[in-house]
């Protein structure tokens, strides 16, 4: 693997679970952890990072509600002291129903609003940071653990993250 030394990364979601797990495994990048309510371990991920001798910080921002990609940016302009972001991991996503029959308005707008529009959105305000021909990578999340959302929310997320590799 490539040392990522004197990069710098945004990993939504990366409290718990695959995001946490994309944190730790940062190999020398300046981490941001976003966290949406579980700051706590935001914080143990945060530490982790820094116990294995690696630098991080953490961003809280609720996504899927209004100002949320300004709330994640301002944390992360704070938190990046001026460095240009290399790494974008849109990994944040949630699963409020078991079957497509199953979900009320409420619940489908909720999950398209964090799972579909925020990844594009966070893609868009994340493009101005990043240097001329330096971005390194923008991942969205699809494992397993998304499963239950994702026939839905894929159909929405897929046909963006097409378009913004050809564009970018």
């Amino acid at each position: 693997m490539t040392s990522l030394t004197d990069k710098t990364a945004l990993v939504t979601g990366a409290s718990r679970g695959i995001g946490r797990a994309i944190a730790l495994a940062s190999d020398g990048a300046v981490v941001a952890v976003h966290y949406g309510s579980n700051e706590a371990a935001a914080a143990a991920t945060v530490a982790d990072i820094q116990a294995a001798g690696g630098q991080a910080f953490p961003v809280r921002a609720e996504l899927g509600v209004d100002g949320d990609v300004d709330e994640l940016f301002d944390g992360l302009e704070r938190g990046l002291a001026g460095r240009p972001l290399d790494i974008l991991v849109n990994n944040a996503a949630i699963s409020t129903f078991d079957a497509t029959i199953d979900a009320t308005r409420e619940q489908f707008d909720r999950e398209f609003a964090v799972n579909v529009r925020a990844p594009f959105f966070i893609t868009q305000r994340a493009l101005p940071l990043i240097r001329d021909g330096e971005l390194l990578g923008v991942l969205d999340i699809d494992s397993p653990l998304h499963a239950r959302f994702d026939e839905e929310d894929e159909a929405g997320l897929r046909p963006i993250a097409e378009f913004l590799s050809r564009v970018l």
